[in-house]
């Protein structure tokens, strides 16, 4: 649970990306202290999220494993769904397993972790974490919903299942 100071959207996006991106790439996921340092950054622009292309280049550096279960991986997963107008292109895609691929479906990538799953927030997988949450920004800062109230991660809910002729 972020603390008190995180109440809007922008916040809790800076606040998980700190800690599930930033602090875990540094092998630093329980260091309080680094994780608000690098909070207050990002929220005073000081330092920003990486680039997609970023998540990419680190992945392709990775072995051939499920980026959800760390199994073999067999097939690619769209972290923003398809069907939630996700982009179908690399900077949304990364490798996976087909028993995760066809255990998310089209699910949300937060609610289909904590609430299908029944997994904790703190074991959000990086690399997909890290696109969701800079689609989300994007998808929030589109809306002008960048101030809105939030106080965690799954209150986040950035995408709109698409409207499909």
């Amino acid at each position: 649970m972020p603390p008190r100071n995180v109440k809007t959207i922008s916040d809790v996006i800076y606040y998980y990306y700190a800690w599930l991106v930033i602090a875990r790439a540094a092998g630093k996921m329980d260091q309080w202290g680094f994780i608000i340092q690098r909070y207050n950054l990002l929220k005073a622009g000081k330092i920003h999220m990486a680039d997609r292309d970023g998540e990419i280049r680190v992945q392709m550096r990775t072995t051939p494993e499920c980026v959800y279960c760390g199994g073999q991986a067999d097939s690619n997963d769209h972290v923003i769904p398809r069907n939630y107008d996700g982009p179908d292109r690399m900077q949304n895609v990364v490798r996976s397993c087909k028993h995760c691929n066809s255990s998310k479906k089209d699910n949300d990538l937060v609610d289909w972790w904590i609430n299908i799953l029944g997994r904790d927030e703190s074991s959000l997988p990086r690399i997909p974490i890290g696109i969701y949450l800079k689609y989300s920004y994007d998808w929030h800062k589109m809306r002008d919903s960048l101030d809105n109230l939030a106080n965690n991660v799954t209150d986040l809910k950035p995408f709109i299942p698409a409207k499909r002729k």
